[in-house]
């Protein structure tokens, strides 16, 4: 259902339809606090800064599917996907989501989740020879990371140096989530029973996740 945002006040047990004001396939929420978040999507991104009361829209070029988002403030943000359905895309704004500019990386494929852990320092995740890429500088410029021993399209970090990333068994290994401690320089496999591709992680701390 494209333009689909759902709202829970008591904890799940009813949601409630928010009007988003776009028909657009959306693919990420992500909130900064209680009341700020921002959405991505299909040629679209969304802000609202009263807990989804209302939205603030930023049409952006035909064909740029961006499938994450980052906030790490209120004019800060960072989102990855992709050009095309081809070439991967990072975008980023100063202005809280007035304007995107495109980031230059050294990856040409999908790319599928971000993460910053302080204004400097994220890593983005997608499909080239199960590297992340990596910045510390704001996302000026962006390095790759060892290959994880797992297919990436999700990943969370705890500190600059923790990563976990979830993805799909591939032909190389049988490993569904992977974990560095060291930015991405030595990677741990991880089984997670399943053959399926995961889609989603979320830790809420260093050693219990979902």
């Amino acid at each position: 259902d494209s333009g689909l945002i759902l709202k829970t006040t008591n904890a799940g047990l009813n949601w409630d339809r928010l009007n988003s004001n776009t028909n657009q396939l959306l693919m990420c929420i992500r909130f900064l606090n209680n009341n700020f978040a921002m959405v991505a999507g299909y040629e679209v991104m969304l802000k609202t800064t009263d807990c989804g009361v209302t939205w603030a829209s930023t049409i952006l070029p035909s064909t740029l599917f961006m499938r994450s988002v980052f906030p790490v403030n209120e004019n800060i943000s960072f989102a990855a996907g992709y050009a095309n359905f081809i070439f991967a895309k990072i975008l980023k704004t100063t202005n809280g989501g007035i304007s995107w500019d495109s980031l230059s990386i050294p990856f040409s494929n999908f790319l599928y989740d971000i993460y910053f852990v302080n204004m400097n320092t994220g890593y983005a995740a997608g499909t080239n020879t199960r590297k992340l890429m990596k910045t510390t500088n704001s996302g000026l410029s962006w390095t790759l990371t060892n290959a994880s021993l797992t297919a990436p399209n999700t990943l969370q970090c705890f500190g600059p140096d923790t990563i976990y990333v979830a993805g799909g068994p591939d032909y190389i290994n049988t490993y569904g989530a992977s974990i560095s401690t060291n930015g991405g320089i030595t990677w741990i496999g991880q089984y997670t029973l399943t053959y399926h591709s995961l889609i989603a992680i979320h830790m809420i701390n260093s050693s219990t996740g979902f």
